[in-house]
């Protein structure tokens, strides 16, 4: 079966989407999240990560305003990447559908 160029090229749109949705997805499964931990009246930082099923944390360092600002910028940066990765997932769905009416 022959496809026509507008539905090749809505595959190749496809394809590309899906790539990158899998390179976000690793990417943000690989950056721990950032926990404040209150001991003996101090505040510390740590990342968080899931490993091989189970939390993990790793010790950052204290919480004073340059780190803390640091974090803040940080969790900012990963909100952005999976609201990114939410809109890929979106478009990805939608272009599955016309690919099917397309009879890919």
């Amino acid at each position: 079966m022959r496809l026509d160029l507008a539905t090749r090229t809505l595959f190749s749109e496809f394809q590309e989407h899906c790539f990158t949705r899998v390179a976000l997805e690793h990417q943000l499964k690989a950056t721990g999240t950032f926990v404040r931990k209150k001991i003996k009246e101090k505040e510390y930082w740590y990342v968080q990560q899931y490993t091989e099923g189970k939390i993990t944390q790793q010790y950052y360092g204290s919480a004073d305003k340059g780190r803390t600002a640091e974090i803040m910028k940080t969790r900012a940066e990963r909100q952005r990447q999976q609201a990114m990765f939410k809109k890929i997932r979106l478009q990805e769905a939608r272009q599955a559908a016309m690919l099917r009416r397309g009879g890919v």
